[in-house]
C-alpha cells in the first residue's frame, strides 16, 4: 500500500476554524498537483480545515471523500511529550489504538492501492511514527508545512547481509511543497524556525 499524507492548508489559530484566503490558494494548488496521480481512496479528518482541503481536492478529481474522525488532531502529548507525562493517559492511549486500528483496516482493504489522508500536522507525525515504528517524539522537528505532501510506502526496505529482503513502511517523500510558490509556504514548525 501507497500513502499519500497532506496536511490542511492555513488556517487562523482558532480551534477547527475555516482556511485562510492563502489556505484556499494552497489547497487549490496542492488540488491541482494531486489531479493526475493515481489514488484510489481520499479520507479526511472531519475537521473543518481539513474538510475543505479535502474538498478541493475532491472537486479537482471528480472522487468522494470519506470523513473520519479517526484522523483529527492528535494532543500535542503525543509527540511533544514523554508517555509519562501525558495528561489524559488513558484517552491518549485510546487514541492512538483507534488510529493504529484505523491503519490496519485500510491496510486489509487498498493493500495495493494508493490512499490519500487528508488530515493534520501532529496526526500525519503519529501516522509516520506508527507505521514506521520511529517514536513519536523523535518526529517533532520533521516539519509540516499546510498542503505538504508526505508519501510512505510498504514494500522492501533493504537487503541484510543474508541475502534476505526486509519489508516494511519507509518514507519516500517528506514535506514536499514544491507545488507552493515560496511566499505562500506556512505552517513550519515554531521551534524549528527557532533554531535558524
Amino acid at each position: 500500500m501507497k500513502l499519500i499524507l497532506v496536511r490542511h492548508g492555513e488556517v487562523m489559530n482558532k480551534h477547527n476554524s475555516d482556511l485562510t484566503k492563502k489556505g484556499r490558494i494552497q489547497a487549490a494548488l496542492l488540488a491541482k498537483k494531486l489531479k493526475k496521480e493515481k489514488i484510489d481512496a481520499i479520507y479526511s479528518s472531519d475537521l473543518k480545515r481539513s474538510k475543505q482541503t479535502a474538498n478541493f481536492i475532491g472537486k479537482e478529481r471528480n472522487q468522494k471523500i470519506i470523513f473520519t474522525e479517526c484522523l483529527r488532531e492528535v494532543p500535542d502529548e503525543i509527540i511533544e511529550k514523554k508517555k509519562k507525562d501525558w495528561k489524559n493517559k488513558k484517552i491518549d492511549i485510546k487514541r492512538i489504538k483507534e488510529l493504529k486500528n484505523f491503519l490496519n483496516q485500510l491496510n486489509k482493504k487498498y493493500k495495493e492501492n494508493t490512499v490519500l489522508l487528508v488530515a493534520h500536522a501532529k496526526t500525519n507525525r503519529l501516522i509516520v511514527s506508527i507505521l514506521t515504528k520511529l517514536n513519536p517524539h523523535s518526529l517533532l522537528f520533521f516539519n509540516q508545512s499546510h498542503c505538504n505532501i508526505t508519501i510512505v510506502e510498504y514494500g522492501e526496505r533493504y537487503i541484510n547481509k543474508f541475502r534476505n529482503k526486509i519489508y516494511g513502511w519507509k518514507v519516500v517523500l517528506w514535506n514536499s511543497t514544491n507545488h507552493i510558490p515560496k511566499t505562500l509556504v506556512t505552517g513550519v514548525n515554531r521551534l524549528a524556525n527557532r533554531l535558524k
